[in-house]
């Protein structure tokens, strides 16, 4: 091989070499741009799952210092379960559908006691009223009827149903609110689902086109 086609080869070789180490430096950038992108991306999760969180606690705190300042600077209210913060809220949102003009019908038995803490009674069922005062205020003749069940396996056992419209069809297994602010007020549907499941009772939903069936344990 004369002097000529050795120093082409040698070229050759430079060239490819030159272009192995150039491929290697870009496939290193794009591998670090791609965890670069992949780090922000669950740091932005992240962002966004805690300022749920913080909205999801905002929102149920708002309703337990409603019910709590109507236990303490509110009049005496009719002793329905003999449980005072459940009493309190039937009392407290039996008023509300009361201004709403809807039908509030309650049928309960006394209850001996409820182990899960005041402030998970207050969240549960304030956002079962809320949701069922939501969905009456779409339709004509709206009502709201409790039952309280006795219970032996539970301390609790309660079932809401509530007129609603028969041209909404839910999905049982993922309800979403219907209104503007679904950022703040769809948190109530799973705040039920968190707190059921957390103290290990019983939930069931059923929709019956033109009334929404609840019923708990707990």
């Amino acid at each position: 091989m004369d002097i000529g086609n050795v120093v082409v080869v040698i070229v050759l070789i430079m060239v490819i070499l030159s272009q192995f180490v150039q491929m290697k430096r870009t496939k290193e950038i794009n591998d670090r741009l791609k965890k670069i992108v992949s780090d922000s991306n669950d740091q932005y999760q992240d962002v966004v799952e805690i300022n749920k969180n913080l909205k999801h606690i905002r929102h149920d705190i708002n309703k337990q210092k409603v019910i709590a300042r109507d236990m303490k600077e509110g009049s005496p209210v009719e002793a329905m379960t003999g449980i005072e913060v459940i009493d309190r809220i039937l009392h407290f949102k039996g008023q509300e559908m009361l201004e709403k003009n809807i039908e509030f019908y309650v049928d309960t038995v006394r209850l001996s006691d409820v182990k899960v803490t005041q402030g998970t009674l207050i969240s549960i069922l304030t956002n079962i009223f809320d949701n069922a005062i939501e969905a009456c205020e779409k339709v004509e003749a709206p009502w709201i009827h409790c039952n309280i069940i006795p219970d032996g396996l539970y301390d609790l056992h309660m079932k809401v149903e509530n007129t609603k419209s028969n041209q909404v069809k839910l999905d049982v297994e993922h309800i979403e609110t219907t209104k503007q602010d679904k950022e703040i007020h769809g948190y109530g549907m799973t705040i039920i689902r968190e707190l059921i499941e957390k103290n290990r009772g019983e939930l069931y939903i059923e929709d019956r086109g033109d009334v929404f069936s609840l019923s708990f344990k707990i």
